[in-house]
């Protein structure tokens, strides 16, 4: 079964204590390398394919896509699944889902797998929209860490080695 990791972006890459509240052009250009770098540890070592679950999905500032964005920074492009984004935020239009558009969320993953087939997955997200344990809640302030990319990787029941991504990963 394919692993997917639905990703949200402000809070899981784009941390607060990286974020800026200009622009969309601007607030991506802060993306942390560090959370980045735990995305391309997790894929290289489970396997899994990236799809962002974000209210930028469908953001382009200066014609640029969220994808090309990433990749900019330093995401694996081989990562991505090649369907790599859901229909969130559109699908809160179609539906008016709540409560704090979480089920939006919920929606655009369950759209997702019904164009793409039943997956293993996680999401990062800063939002706790949901109980089902599949959802990594990331601290706001703080984006992806060791601990998140442990509890992915604990997911995917891949045997973790104490050292073998720390060491990579510079802050």
């Amino acid at each position: 079964m394919d692993k997917i990791v639905f990703l949200d972006i402000d809070g899981p890459v784009i941390p607060g204590r990286v974020h800026n509240t200009a622009l969309c052009s601007e607030l991506r250009s802060r993306f942390a390398k560090d959370s980045i770098e735990y995305l391309n540890i997790l894929c290289e070592q489970t396997g899994a394919q990236i799809v962002t679950n974000s209210m930028q999905n469908y953001l382009s500032p200066q014609g640029r896509d969220l994808r090309t964005d990433l990749i900019k920074w330093g995401l694996n492009s081989i990562h991505f699944h090649t369907d790599w984004r859901t229909i969130f935020p559109r699908v809160n239009y179609l539906a008016n889902p709540s409560p704090q558009r979480g089920w939006g969320r919920w929606l655009g993953i369950l759209d997702w797998m019904e164009h793409n087939g039943e997956v293993d997955w996680i999401c990062f997200d800063d939002r706790n929209w949901t109980s089902d344990p599949r959802l990594i809640l990331i601290d706001f302030e703080t984006g992806i860490t060791d601990f998140d990319l442990e509890t992915a990787l604990d997911h995917f029941s891949v045997e973790k080695n104490q050292n073998s991504y720390s060491a990579h990963v510079s802050i």
